[in-house]
């Protein structure tokens, strides 16, 4: 009896250990991590919200580009939703009614459609700076001239004009690409430089590696591009959110999609930074 009571107090001093090794290594090495990752999920639905927010220039931007003309001949939509005719369908009768609602947009209308998507370019801009420890860009370089980043206004003309140009592009490829393996692979080189833009341009972080940044934004846009397809096509052929919501459900979907849109991008620039520190 003596000698179970000792190999049972071996066997429990042992555990013991074991477990207080374990919870040294998680508050060592784990529990910074985690906190910070708790950090991303809140980041998360505060960009979230601020998207919500200037949804009006959001969909006003989408709609212009969607219901003209030149849409119906180059599949502009494409670069954004997965080429699905059912949820194109649904889109663009949406955007149709949105356009229609929109035309009598006042000045003060506009005045706060234009101050909403600045305050959410100010928000990104701060918690990339906040993920990536780095104070915000106040500045850009373009050749020997500095233009100066005012608050969330540079940044948001910047990331504007960025994706017009990615838009100019991807329509040219349509144009001229007709293999559609090709055309599949630049359409995402063209989403990858805007990740990388959304990487590199809302703060002043030195990267010490450049292939940190290029590989970690080429890979979100693939975590991106691949959730696109899944949640999208897990939405259209699974109708167990349209009988719990009803005809709710695409508000559901619409937010649930923004939320995991951002959840995605902002782990990808966590994952700089941790390499980044790491060496």
């Amino acid at each position: 009896m003596s000698k179970f009571r000792l190999l049972l107090a071996r066997a429990f001093g042992r555990a013991r250990a074991l477990f207080y090794y374990c919870l040294h290594l998680y508050k060592s090495k784990f529990e910074s991590h985690f906190d910070e990752l708790a950090r991303i999920f809140y980041y998360a639905s505060s960009l979230s919200f601020y998207t919500i927010l200037s949804l009006s220039p959001v969909l006003l931007f989408i709609a212009l580009i969607f219901v003209s003309p030149f849409s119906k001949t180059f599949e502009v939509e494409t670069f954004f939703l997965p080429n699905s005719p059912d949820f194109m369908k649904i889109g663009d009768l949406f955007l149709k009614s949105f356009m229609r609602n929109n035309r009598t947009l006042g000045i003060i209308e506009i005045a706060f459609i234009a101050l909403a998507f600045f305050l959410f370019c100010e928000n990104y801009r701060y918690i990339a700076s906040q993920i990536l420890n780095a104070p915000p860009r106040k500045y850009i370089h373009l050749g020997r001239v500095k233009i100066f980043l005012f608050w969330g206004l540079g940044t948001g003309l910047v990331l504007v004009i960025a994706l017009l140009m990615l838009i100019v592009a991807h329509i040219y490829i349509h144009r001229n690409i007709h293999n559609p393996y090709l055309l599949a692979l630049l359409r995402w080189i063209t989403l990858y430089v805007y990740f990388l833009l959304l990487f590199f341009l809302p703060t002043q972080k030195v990267f010490k590696h450049k292939w940190h940044l290029l590989v970690w934004s080429g890979g979100t846009s693939l975590c991106w591009t691949l959730m696109k397809w899944g949640f999208v096509y897990y939405i259209l052929y699974n109708r167990t959110y349209h009988e719990l919501y009803g005809s709710i459900s695409i508000l559901w979907f619409f937010m649930s999609y923004i939320y995991i849109s951002w959840l995605v991008l902002l782990l990808g620039l966590y994952g700089v930074q941790l390499c980044s520190h790491s060496t």
